[in-house]
């Protein structure tokens, strides 16, 4: 992992990969609490599993057990309700056209695209 944040690692071990698969919800659970800092000084972590581990597990339950043994990180979750906005479809039936064939890349976060080369925008 290069150039995170806590917030980030935060979001991505407790949230994203909780439970060591990929979370499919687009809703990220809010992050509230914490030193200043945990949104804005970055870090790089180089670790290595002991044995053949998928990218969802060191990423979910193995950054718990390192931000909770390093950092001394301790979480609490709390329920409660928030204002939301709710997405209906008008009269008439939805506008939404589909996707042309080969038109869209499907991202698969178990095997992510090599990253670009130099001076080259990401797909």
């Amino acid at each position: 992992m290069r150039c995170r944040t806590v917030m980030d690692l935060i979001g991505m071990a407790y949230d994203r990969y909780a439970d060591g698969k990929r979370n499919p919800s687009p809703w990220l659970v809010p992050i509230e609490g914490g030193p200043t800092w945990i949104d804005s000084d970055r870090y790089t972590i180089e670790a290595k599993a002991e044995a053949s581990t998928s990218r969802e597990m060191m990423s979910g339950p193995m950054m718990q057990a390192l931000l909770e043994g390093r950092l001394l990180l301790r979480t609490h979750r709390a329920t409660r309700e928030v204002p939301v906005y709710e997405l209906t479809v008008a009269k008439g039936g939805p506008k939404l056209q589909v996707a042309q064939e080969g038109k869209c890349t499907i991202f698969d976060p178990s095997h992510p695209p090599p990253r670009p080369t130099p001076g080259t925008r990401p797909s």
